[in-house]
């Protein structure tokens, strides 16, 4: 495997995921981040509303950019944000099928924040549980390994 020289040490690598998962969380939002203003300055010939297109880019990116911090290793407790999001998208989402109003009130976000702490505790016990299961079969395999080899070794000595 290619080694840079230990030059880029894994704390940088898990701090550079962390930022970029959190970027990848926070994305979808991106159009209420920007200025009005700035935003009236733009015109797409075929897009009418500026803010729907980039609304529409950045979901779309958002989970690209959220794999590739994945793979970085990101923090776990960094997993919040994108968690967050996603609920706060689909609450939106039911609320609006439901046709109620949307206001982002605080009884909505409080909402959005517990659901978002019950699915984080959800997927970092579902997260543990996975390792487990990977650990006991990397543990098995090794113990197979080794009584095969000490199992090899006492034929050596016998022939």
């Amino acid at each position: 495997m290619y080694d840079l020289g230990n030059k880029v040490k894994k704390p940088t690598i898990v701090f550079i995921g962390s930022v970029t998962m959190i970027i990848g969380g926070l994305l979808p939002f991106i159009n209420n981040l920007i200025p009005r203003t700035v935003i009236s300055q733009f015109f797409i010939p075929r897009f009418s509303d500026i803010e729907t297109l980039i609304w529409s880019i950045s979901i779309t990116l958002s989970p690209l950019v959220l794999l590739f911090a994945s793979q970085m290793k990101a923090h776990w407790v960094t997993y919040i944000v994108p968690i967050y999001t996603y609920t706060y998208q689909l609450l939106t989402f039911i609320c609006f099928a439901k046709g109620s109003k949307l206001s982002a009130s605080s009884y909505f976000i409080y909402y959005a924040i517990g659901i978002s702490i019950i699915l984080f505790v959800i997927f970092k016990v579902l997260s543990l549980y996975i390792q487990t299961i990977f650990l006991k079969d990397d543990a098995k395999d090794e113990l197979l390994n080794q009584m095969f080899n000490s199992h090899s070794d006492d034929d050596e000595k016998i022939g």
